[in-house]
């Protein structure tokens, strides 16, 4: 009797967690194509939608799905596209897969894809005749908390305003930063870049270190709040005039 009572109590929380991930608009089921996966691509675009957002996407090889990512144009919405293999969209009605897809279609989300750098194969290019539209992404977050994480979680190895001690010379500072054209896609997911996974912790995002292969040095924990802030923060700043001449001090 008390194995069939915990048996029934079992079933009835794990119908509940079910009900509850299916419901929750802030988690995404993904299907992706193997070859898509294979790319690198899918990992790029996880954080750099999530951080805009704060829906996880979680990609799942069987059961319940709330998006499909699938190879061919003949089904959903083609988004991306590879020598001659284009990737389309499907998604369900839950509202984040939703938001994920129109993300993927639009304006952020196509530079997003085009600006990936695969290890190996050829660029993704967008299934249109005419090339992704360029634009400038405006971080709307609060800069001046920006600039009080920027000196708490980078400061140990970034210069990140007028006062250059404490850094490490041989890493960019954030107005060096700011010369880079990608600059705002590279700090929406800068923990995605080698070397900081191994030292950085995105709340509700990244996974945390394996016990048995901890970080090398004191880690870095960050929300995505604090990553929208410090990208609002940088925003601010001048970029380096990197054709003028060396001030010496």
């Amino acid at each position: 009797m008390v194995r069939m009572i915990m048996f029934l109590i079992c079933t009835v929380f794990a119908v509940q967690g079910a009900v509850a991930q299916e419901s929750n608009p802030r988690f995404v089921r993904v299907q992706v194509d193997a070859s898509f996966f294979d790319s690198g691509l899918f990992t790029y675009l996880k954080p750099r939608f999530t951080l805009k957002t704060q829906i996880r996407l979680e990609r799942v090889l069987d059961g319940e799905t709330d998006l499909i990512i699938v190879s061919g144009a003949d089904t959903g919405i083609a988004f991306a596209q590879r020598d001659n293999t284009v990737w389309s969209v499907v998604a369900t009605s839950h509202s984040g897969a939703q938001k994920f897809a129109d993300w993927l279609t639009g304006q952020v989300g196509q530079t997003t894809i085009t600006s990936f750098v695969p290890q190996t194969g050829s660029p993704f290019g967008v299934p249109t005749i005419d090339a992704a539209p360029v634009i400038d992404v405006v971080f709307q977050g609060d800069a001046a908390r920006g600039y009080a994480a920027a000196k708490q979680k980078c400061a140990r190895c970034h210069v990140v305003d007028n006062n250059r001690m404490n850094a490490i010379g041989s890493t960019p500072s954030f107005f060096v930063l700011r010369t880079f054209e990608d600059w705002a896609l590279r700090m929406s997911g800068f923990y995605t870049l080698n070397p900081h996974p191994a030292f950085t912790i995105v709340e509700d995002v990244t996974d945390p270190f394996d016990p048995t292969r901890p970080s090398p040095i004191v880690p870095i924990i960050v929300t995505l709040d604090d990553i929208e802030n410090i990208a609002t923060y940088m925003q601010t700043l001048t970029p380096a005039d990197l054709g003028a001449e060396i001030q010496h001090q």
